[in-house]
């Protein structure tokens, strides 16, 4: 525990990326635009590929339902 507090162990860090994945996933259930869909979490990872391989900012956004419909189209209800 100590080479943890001391910053000598790579225990328990996280990377960054994990935590912007975890907060898109959180914002995407928040919308209730998300109720459309059969399932979330298959929804919520193609739109996550294609914001984290883009130059945009790693963050959900509403529009990105109609950016990339043909995408996740077939999830819905």
């Amino acid at each position: 525990m100590l080479k943890v507090y001391y910053g000598n162990s790579d225990y328990a860090k996280y990377d960054h990326s994990v935590c912007q994945w975890n907060q898109f996933l959180k914002d995407f259930c928040a919308d209730e635009n998300s109720a459309n869909y059969s399932n979330k979490l298959k929804v919520a990872s193609i739109l996550w590929k294609e914001v984290r391989n883009s130059s945009n900012e790693k963050i959900y956004s509403k529009k990105l339902l109609t950016e990339y419909a043909d995408r996740i189209d077939e999830y819905e209800k």
